[in-house]
């Protein structure tokens, strides 16, 4: 996935400034920030080595999101 295909995604769905939730799939939960964000050669890197990682029960509670597409 591109950054531009990530946003139109978003922008369809109307979540655009919406914050990016990153999971590692051991019930860790970041939430980068724009300092976290680099430009590399042909690619965005998010690297949230530094922040603190969060249990998946204390992440803050997203809103319900209705995919239109999973209708």
């Amino acid at each position: 996935m591109t950054p531009k295909e990530l946003y139109e995604w978003a922008k369809h769905r109307k979540i655009e400034d919406a914050q990016i939730r990153l999971c590692d799939g051991m019930a860790i939960t970041m939430y980068p920030e724009m300092e976290c964000v680099y430009a590399g050669r042909y690619e965005v890197i998010i690297d949230v080595s530094t922040l603190d990682a969060i249990e998946y029960d204390d992440a803050q509670p997203w809103p319900q999101i209705e995919d239109p597409d999973d209708e």
